[in-house]
């Protein structure tokens, strides 16, 4: 369950693929890296027969989508996570703080 003081949280604390500042922008980045794995996996498929992409390719590949569902989910409200980016930046709580006693996860 979501802790409710973390409906935002310090930007600095967020890796920035996961920065949103807007409940919709989570929305419009999955939309973009949707159209950029289509083009990606396009160009991988023109190539002429038997030519497979590298191992760091197809990691790449394999992160590249786990990060368009998270977004996805973070949109769909299935993944808690909070907004980042207002102007009262650091009033807000880290999301997480390995030094403090108050950290979150």
């Amino acid at each position: 369950m979501a802790n409710p003081s973390l409906a935002y949280a310090r930007s600095s604390s967020i890796p920035r693929s996961l920065r949103h500042v807007a409940p919709h922008s989570a929305l419009e980045d999955a939309a973009h890296l949707a159209s950029f794995l289509r083009n990606v996996v396009d160009d991988m498929l023109s190539r002429e027969v038997g030519e497979l992409p590298s191992d760091d390719s197809a990691l790449g590949l394999s992160l590249c989508f786990d990060l368009l569902l998270d977004k996805i989910n973070i949109a769909g409200g299935e993944l808690s996570f909070p907004l980042s980016g207002l102007p009262h930046e650091q009033e807000l709580p880290p999301l997480w703080n390995p030094k403090g006693e108050d950290a979150h996860e």
